[in-house]
């Protein structure tokens, strides 16, 4: 086909990926049934009806572009698919096949993505607004599946790093610890009135909040423990600390009475004991003094 225009390579590259996702679809059962996981091989039959839709979209766009649909060799995918093949007559332990197998279909994914994206522009630049926002949408489900295949990879390399345990079932006890991770970040915000796990968040959020920042210059012009009784009133427990801690941070030179009465209660106690010990001279002394007569008396 020789390219006079863009127009031209605009055909020569839908005809390009037609190729390539045509081959896509016979190459997708194969790699599901290779896949040792659960999971991967769900991804990948899911991922085969995605590209049979993105066919159909690449046939309307031909038409928006008065040209037949045919696809032409697509020469990259023939050797990226060439590679995939090789891989799944390896021989080895399930999870770092299943890896390769990741690896293999992500670097398709990347592929679909440049010609997608060149697509994009192209049909943008000469004014194909329809073509460019089914090319989009074909675009943003690769994009989406690469995403998904990452997320897919984090488990499965995880396995073929330590390939002795049984591979679907490290990533059911993954998976179910996932699930479990709500359920203990509900119980850490347990309401502090209530004690119920996770019952009133909001209870922690308006108590440190409001009893805290709202009332905290209160609570430093006034005193900690009606700053804290201030926060307690407003949000619970959590916002009588919060107040407390906000009228001790605002004005720390504001003394605590309750630091005030331990002073006074220990100056007092030192009066009371400086006093006792003077009375005890005296009596020692009056004491000595009563010896002294009677022994001069006695003579």
């Amino acid at each position: 086909m020789t390219l006079h225009n863009l127009q031209d390579l605009f055909v020569h590259e839908l005809r390009d990926i037609y190729d390539a996702e045509k081959r896509m679809t016979r190459a997708l059962p194969k790699m599901a049934k290779h896949a040792s996981s659960d999971r991967l091989r769900a991804a990948f039959e899911k991922h085969l009806k995605v590209t049979e839709k993105q066919i159909e979209r690449l046939e309307r766009v031909f038409d928006m572009a008065k040209t037949a649909a045919r696809g032409k060799k697509c020469e990259g995918m023939v050797g990226l698919l060439e590679e995939g093949a090789e891989l799944m007559e390896q021989k080895g332990a399930p999870a770092p096949l299943d890896a390769a197998l990741i690896g293999a279909a992500q670097t398709v994914e990347h592929y679909e993505i440049a010609v997608y994206g060149t697509l994009v522009a192209y049909a943008q630049k000469m004014g194909m607004t329809q073509a460019a926002r089914l090319l989009q949408q074909t675009l943003d489900e690769e994009k989406q599946t690469d995403e998904d295949l990452t997320k897919l990879a984090s488990s499965i390399n995880r396995a073929a790093e330590f390939p002795s345990e049984d591979h679907n079932g490290q990533e059911a006890r993954q998976s179910a610890r996932r699930d479990q991770a709500p359920a203990r970040k509900g119980q850490a915000n347990a309401d502090p009135i209530t004690g119920s796990p996770g019952a009133h968040p909001g209870g922690v959020a308006v108590g440190t909040v409001a009893g805290g920042a709202a009332f905290g210059a209160a609570g430093g012009a006034i005193g900690g423990p009606v700053g804290a009784a201030i926060g307690a009133v407003v949000g619970g427990v959590a916002g009588g600390y919060a107040g407390k801690a906000a009228a001790e941070y605002v004005d720390p030179t504001v003394e605590k009475p309750s630091q005030n009465g331990r002073r006074r209660r220990a100056k007092a106690s030192g009066t009371r004991a400086k006093a006792n010990t003077a009375k005890a001279n005296t009596a020692k002394a009056n004491t000595a003094k009563r010896g002294r007569r009677r022994r001069r008396t006695a003579k």
